[in-house]
């Protein structure tokens, strides 16, 4: 199954936790994050993650752990295509792909949207990954 980790900062947290500075900063969005999505088995797996703010998608892109030249990994707001396959979703071991085209009709989330990381393995494959989703946070 695929496994979700939140980058620093999506959650509604003040920079250095600090507790005086906290209350002043309840709403502080840091303007851009980076969500890390983390295909762990084999076969066709999504990681959701749960926008707590709007944002606009400014870049995807993968890392393989293994050959992985048969998958795709694909990025979209809830059941909408951002972008397209990324084929080789990091070809090699170790390899990095980036999104050719990110669909604007589509790149802006909704506040509590649904990003979706789309992992599809050839069946030959036994491969391992991330995949990486740089959004800017909107009023």
């Amino acid at each position: 199954m695929a496994t979700v980790t939140y980058a620093p900062g999506l959650s509604r947290v003040a920079p250095g936790g600090d507790p005086n500075i906290e209350p002043l900063l309840q709403d502080y969005v840091a303007p851009y994050q980076v969500l890390r999505a983390v295909n762990a088995t084999k076969g066709t797996n999504t990681v959701a993650f749960t926008m707590p703010f709007r944002c606009r998608v400014s870049a995807f892109w993968s890392r393989a752990d293994s050959n992985s030249t048969g998958s795709t990994v694909q990025l979209l707001n809830g059941d909408d295509a951002i972008t397209d396959d990324l084929a080789g979703w990091g070809g090699a071991d170790k390899g990095v792909v980036r999104a050719a085209t990110i669909d604007n009709t589509y790149a802006v989330v909704a506040k509590d949207g649904t990003l979706n990381v789309t992992f599809t393995e050839n069946s030959s494959d036994d491969n391992t990954g991330e995949a990486y989703v740089l959004v800017q946070a909107l009023p």
